[in-house]
């Protein structure tokens, strides 16, 4: 932390950074490892965390105000942002036409037992791990693309 407070979150967390050269692949992209439960996953950081002595780590999420409370798609997605990131507060920034109006901060534990967004962690956690099996048993050759397709109504993967 400097002297005026502002503190990097993110400066003792394992970074990855990956580019692409012609003859070989040169870590330069922003990612890290995810610790999920049990899970061990490399995901992108695009998520701007901010920080001040009052609040040293909390991510910043513009949101109109039309759209509040929070419903459940939009709380499971801030819960696995806030995750992914270690953060432990969200700062929401309630806007109309553009103007902040409010602001909000959510502590990351909170968001499961928010109104209208109310879920269970465990079984996120439960649906996170379904998925790396699936992936793990499916997609086995190293260096290949996968599209994974959901063919409606038909509950198959193809």
């Amino acid at each position: 932390m400097d002297e005026s407070g502002i503190t990097d979150p993110l400066e003792d967390y394992p970074f990855t950074k990956i580019r692409m050269d012609e003859k070989e692949a040169k870590l330069d992209g922003y990612g890290r490892i995810w610790n999920f439960y049990d899970l061990n996953i490399l995901v992108d950081v695009n998520l701007p965390i901010f920080g001040c002595k009052s609040h040293p780590c909390v991510t910043l999420h513009p949101k109109d105000l039309k759209q509040r409370p929070i419903n459940f798609l939009t709380g499971v997605d801030l819960y696995l942002d806030q995750s992914m990131c270690n953060a432990p507060e969200a700062l929401l920034c309630w806007h109309m036409g553009g103007y902040v109006q409010e602001y909000e901060v959510i502590r990351t534990e909170d968001i499961p037992q928010m109104e209208n967004a109310k879920f269970d962690p465990q079984i996120l956690q439960n649906v996170a791990e379904n998925i790396v099996a699936f992936l793990q048993e499916k997609v086995t050759q190293e260096g290949h693309t996968y599209w994974l397709c959901y063919v409606v109504l038909s509950f198959n993967y193809v």
